[in-house]
């Protein structure tokens, strides 16, 4: 079974721990819009439930940034990936 991993990013500007909150709810956003724009209603609750335990939060604040300060593509660096593995 595959699962969905959500991961939450940010730019380096700031305080570190500030980021990772930032990322965790970039992810999070991501999470809770999945829950809510699935129509539950065409699946068995266990389905839904097996399908929710199956998508993993993660959030890397700003140590997995992409581009540099002086970089155009700079706000690119807040971001949510998806990976399906």
């Amino acid at each position: 079974k595959d699962t969905l991993y959500i991961t939450g990013h940010s730019s380096p500007d700031g305080l570190t721990s500030h980021n990772l909150v930032l990322s965790e709810a970039r992810a999070q956003t991501v999470m809770d819009y999945i829950f809510n724009t699935l129509d539950k209603s065409n699946y068995d609750p266990q389905v839904v439930q097996s399908l929710l335990t199956r998508i993993k939060l993660d959030f890397k604040g700003d140590l997995a940034y992409l581009y540099s300060v002086d970089s155009s593509n700079y706000d690119l660096n807040r971001r949510v990936e998806l990976m399906l593995n």
